[in-house]
């Protein structure tokens, strides 16, 4: 399991980690006695459901579960590096940069913004649940959960913390 690369509720009863030997994702959860498994590489986990993508190429299948393993939705979608859960609709960044939201009922996507911080390389919910914060080659930007860009910083990256491990909605941009 990789750990670094996990994901939490804000309430932190939900874990979700890759499974790098199977391609796949593990929920762990104190409401539940077993873990459950997804296939993809883990997104997104709030307090019922998961996203997962399955990223090939430039394209991606992003799923969404409940945390019993039933699928919610999906949706073909542009190679995608983070999410965000809110209410029925998963709100992702694309590899290229670009904020498209998947209505979770229909598998329905559209179109936002397209952020200006290079490839995005990794993204990660804040610890309130209520904003993601997107890495990219060419800086960082930061995403409201209703989708609008809240900032959005030229060549600054998030600090490197004691804890290399430690989420990104822990460290602070310099």
């Amino acid at each position: 399991y990789e750990f670094g690369t996990s994901r939490s509720d804000p309430s932190g009863r939900h874990v979700l980690v890759t499974d790098s030997g199977n391609f796949a994702s593990v929920l762990f959860s104190f409401d539940r006695d077993e873990p459950s498994y997804f296939p993809g590489l883990p997104l997104a986990v709030d307090g019922d459901s998961v996203v997962t993508a399955q990223n090939v190429g430039n394209d991606a299948t992003v799923s969404v579960f409940a945390h019993t393993g039933d699928q919610l939705g999906s949706a073909r979608t542009p190679s995608v590096r983070a999410a965000l859960l809110v209410g029925d609709t998963v709100r992702l960044v694309t590899e290229d940069g670009r904020i498209v939201d998947l209505d979770i009922g229909s598998g329905d996507t559209s179109e936002g913004d397209q952020l200006g911080i290079g490839t995005v390389t990794e993204g990660h919910v804040g610890t309130t649940g209520g904003h993601l914060t997107v890495v990219g080659t060419d800086g960082t930007a930061i995403i409201a959960d209703d989708g609008a860009v809240v900032g959005t910083f030229d060549a600054l990256q998030p600090r490197a913390t004691a804890t290399p491990s430690a989420p990104l909605g822990t460290r602070c941009l310099s």
